[in-house]
């Protein structure tokens, strides 16, 4: 039978193939070293180095130019100019920046006019783009139009400029960014490289800018939470900016909260734990100075919701780990989502057995009393008027009204011994007095073992919790 080789005529030696392999793969390192070399040259085109003593000596020329009687456009150099386009959101001693003096700014614009040059295109941008949302929203509107009069205008040949014009509509401070957030989930683009996609410098991924782009983005896509957490969390990484985090993340932990999404719980934790801090330390939540009322609202949404799940988690890991109780773990994690302050209390072993968890480690350092007496443990938490104590050994809950000067205080950092905990008239007075199954009398503040007769301890305490505090 004939080969195939002698059928069709390959003649050839088949050591061909592995020249032809070696020539292809020194063929691709020379491409991908000239694809490197173009993105040196792109960023290098849209970003100047800027000294800071050269900028700030341009800037104050810029500031005499604008007090002086005589106004020659010809004072400043082309270099001049090309910084002045790059540091209009920048201020130096105590002169505050061109993009929030009108007068300032419509100088500037009227200065580039007379000494037009299409150098000056990408560091107006490159301005644009970092004061985007200021309060000064005519003086970004006056930039804005100022840069899509010129690019309309722009009949060069520049790619890194045509690249610009092509984005025109973007530019516009009508939703420009809003649009193009909206446009990248239309057709289906990763947004952590959208920058790439854009063909702009990724340093400017912080960019106010991008901050709606970004979020609009998340709002469109808010159902395919599962399919986009990963590349969201990237995307944090990239843009360091905490005010953007609390906004984001927030939106993420309302959207996880529902059950679908609960199976992201343990990620989105890590997520706001890393990229924000702990939702127990009140100072690292507060939402940036003129946040939208929505956005603050959505803040504190997320900061009770986070807490619910860190609650939970130790719930879980305190009767599961410290001291083995179904019953009390089951009672107590259907009351977490209205429990709004909690701390375990406990000697060192304990607190070291709770870092070691890596459901709650992150979160225990401030959330941990530490004893100095005795090895048992309990766990403190708010039940809206009312601070309650469970302990590890199966005695008694204890309940103080928050509101009793002699109620222990989640502000206490330490203990002597869980003794403080058990005040004497709690002690010595029942929450329930009950004969049977009939409740003769409730209190407000007291103690209630954890026994069992006609009325399970479960059932018990549910009917002090509903009538004393008002929780069903």
């Amino acid at each position: 039978m004939k080969r195939a080789k002698s059928i069709l005529a390959f003649n050839f030696d088949s050591s061909f193939f592995s020249n032809y392999a070696e020539i292809h793969e020194i063929t691709k390192r020379l491409i991908s070293t000239q694809i490197r070399k173009l993105e040196r040259l792109k960023h290098n085109e849209f970003n100047i180095t800027l000294d800071s003593e050269i900028q700030n000596a341009v800037l104050k020329k810029f500031n005499y130019y604008l007090t002086s009687e005589n106004k020659i456009a010809e004072y400043f150099t082309k270099k001049d100019l090309r910084i002045l386009s790059y540091s209009i959101n920048d201020s130096y001693d105590n002169y505050q920046s061109i993009l929030i003096q009108r007068e300032s700014l419509n100088l500037l614009l009227e200065l580039f006019n007379k000494n037009w040059s299409d150098n000056l295109i990408l560091g107006l941008v490159s301005s644009l783009m970092n004061g985007w949302g200021t309060l000064e929203t005519n003086n970004i509107k006056s930039l804005s139009e100022f840069i899509i009069d010129k690019l309309k205008n722009y009949h060069g040949n520049r790619k890194s400029i045509l690249n610009i014009k092509g984005l025109t509509r973007y530019l516009s401070t009508n939703n420009g960014d809003i649009l193009l957030g909206a446009d990248f989930v239309q057709n289906d683009l990763p947004i952590k490289e959208s920058l790439s996609l854009l063909n702009l410098p990724d340093s400017w991924i912080s960019y106010p800018y991008f901050k709606n782009v970004f979020l609009t983005y998340y709002d469109l896509r808010i159902g395919d939470l599962k399919e986009i957490i990963d590349e969201i969390e990237e995307l944090l990484e990239l843009r360091k900016d905490l005010d953007f985090n609390k906004i984001l993340i927030s939106k993420i932990i309302i959207q996880a909260s529902r059950p679908e999404n609960i199976e992201l719980q343990d990620q989105i934790k890590r997520i706001a734990f890393n990229y924000i801090g702990d939702p127990e330390i009140e100072a690292k939540w507060y939402p940036a100075k003129n946040a939208p009322v929505g956005h603050q609202n959505e803040i504190q949404q997320a900061v009770k919701i986070l807490n619910q799940w860190i609650i939970q988690q130790f719930i879980n890991v305190f009767f599961e780990k410290c001291i083995n109780d179904p019953r009390r773990k089951r009672f107590w994690l259907n009351y977490s989502k209205h429990m709004t302050q909690f701390c375990v209390i406990g000697n060192g072993p304990t607190k070291r057995t709770l870092l070691k968890d890596e459901r709650i480690s992150e979160f225990v350092n401030s959330r941990y009393k530490q004893t100095r007496m005795g090895d048992d443990s309990a766990i403190m938490f708010a039940l809206r008027n009312h601070t309650l104590v469970e302990f590890s050994d199966m005695g008694k809950l204890y309940a103080y009204k928050t509101l009793n000067p002699q109620a222990p205080k989640f502000t206490t950092n330490s203990y002597t011994s869980l003794s403080q905990l058990k005040i004497a008239y709690a002690a010595n007075n029942q929450l329930i007095y009950r004969t049977g199954r009939t409740i003769n009398s409730y209190r407000d503040e007291g103690s209630q073992p954890h026994s069992d007769g006609e009325m399970k301890w479960e059932e018990v305490f549910r009917k002090w919790i509903s009538v004393n505090i008002g929780i069903l």
